[in-house]
């Protein structure tokens, strides 16, 4: 614009010169009406100009704030459109800018991070110490896992962090683009998780046959001697407790064959408020649920899961049973299903007990492993395995308040189905 008046000025002082010239060059021949005359239609030719620059100039002016305004629209549909998120942050670490996609990865809100402090926003997470450090003039590139504080899922992000320049390459903050790796991350997890219960089902079918071959002895033996004549009573005492045991043993051995058998799936749409309520009703007769608590929270319109349903409530009711045992016979339990992706539903069983200690949480799924007084440890093993040959993953968190949370992520089925009619939440239900 600036240039523009300058241009408007120069003609305007170029055409004012010219006119007094052609008037000073006429003074001799013309009469002062001639002048007059000459000079008003030498004004009036000058103002014609002057708007036609004006208009010239306005339109390059129009023309130029169409590009720009056309280039901030195609800058804007592209941080929309990529599947990353990008944040930028000004030199003062404050977040200046962050795109829609960024937002949904780290499930934020864009009036709750511009101009904040990127270190606060990120607060307790490993993205707060990463985003608080000087950016030098190189590009870091790694990985980080982010949740926020009290929620239990987990994001796997893969990120670059460099200096933001201007035109003239001068540091006016810093950039930082992240991608959702979670998934691929997931499905690394379950092909390496595949992979090594099919080496533990080969070895633990081995050992529970040799295992199961001399029980069998044992077995035999002990029944001829409890058909001897004359044993005392202290002699059969002990014999049926060596049955008794034997019993354990063999138990043992069937669970660890269930576990390493390949069971082929009869896969079906599912609705999920039925495989609870069938789960709810095994888990009844398998543990004391008469003072327990149960809360569902499942949304009607939850599309269907794709499943076994036997194989979903052997999962399920075996998941309620170990938080009813957590609560220790009074407490509560909480079933909550949710869509957290367009082709996954995810089901949590949760419980006021005293939750499962971080340092155990690798543990609890290997077979025989338990932190129980009773039990073969074998029934969170198969839950995972079942989970698993679903094509989905099951992960321990904590309970807001206390207590524990198992989340079993399955794959959804299409097309979107709805459940029973009206809502099927029912809170503070008696079992």
């Amino acid at each position: 614009i600036l240039i523009g008046v300058l241009a408007v000025v120069v003609l305007f002082a170029a055409l004012f010169k010219a006119g007094r010239k052609a008037i000073a060059k006429s003074d001799s021949t013309r009469t002062p009406g001639d002048r007059v005359e000459f000079v008003v239609s030498t004004f009036h030719e000058l103002v014609e100009k002057l708007k036609t620059k004006e208009r010239e100039i306005e339109t390059l002016r129009s023309q130029a704030e169409a590009r720009a305004d056309r280039a901030a629209a195609l800058t804007e549909d592209i941080l929309r459109s990529v599947p990353s998120g990008v944040l930028t942050i000004d030199p003062e670490g404050r977040i200046t800018s962050m795109n829609p996609p960024g937002l949904v990865i780290l499930g934020m809100k864009e009036e709750g991070v511009l101009g904040r402090s990127a270190a606060d926003v990120f607060s307790g997470t490993p993205l707060g110490a990463l985003l608080r450090r000087p950016k030098g003039s190189g590009v870091e590139r790694g990985e980080a896992v982010f949740s926020r504080p009290g929620d239990a899922d987990r994001k796997h992000l893969g990120y670059t962090l460099s200096a933001l320049r201007d035109a003239e390459q001068k540091p006016i903050g810093a950039l930082f683009t992240f991608a959702d790796l979670t998934e691929v991350k997931r499905l690394e997890e379950s092909v390496a998780l595949k992979a090594r219960l099919a080496q533990l089902g080969e070895t633990s079918a081995g050992i529970a046959h040799e295992l199961r071959n001399p029980m069998a002895v044992l077995s035999g033996y002990l029944a001829l001697l409890k058909k001897k004549e004359g044993l005392d009573e202290g002699s059969g005492v002990v014999f049926e407790k060596m049955a008794a045991e034997i019993k354990v043993m063999d138990r043992i051995i069937s669970d660890l064959l269930a576990f390493t058998r390949a069971e082929p799936l009869c896969p079906a749409g599912v609705a999920v408020s039925s495989i609870v309520e069938e789960s709810l009703a095994v888990a009844s007769s398998r543990c004391e649920m008469s003072q327990i608590a149960v809360s569902r929270d499942i949304p009607a319109d939850l599309p269907l899961v794709w499943g076994d349903p036997d194989r979903l409530r052997q999962v399920f009711a075996n998941l309620l049973c170990n938080a009813v045992e957590a609560v220790q016979g009074r407490g509560r339990v909480e079933i909550e299903a949710r869509v957290p992706s367009p082709r996954e539903i995810s089901i949590g069983v949760s419980d006021t007990g005293p939750g499962v200690p971080i340092e155990i949480r690798d543990k609890v799924f290997l077979p025989f492993f338990t932190a129980k007084d009773s039990g073969t440890g074998m029934g969170l093993a198969m839950v995972q395995k079942i989970v698993v040959s679903h094509g989905g993953h099951v992960e321990i968190g904590d309970r807001p308040g206390g207590g524990a949370v198992f989340t079993v992520r399955l794959p959804s089925s299409e097309p979107k189905a709805a459940g029973p009619s009206g809502s099927a939440r029912q809170a503070g239900a008696k079992a």
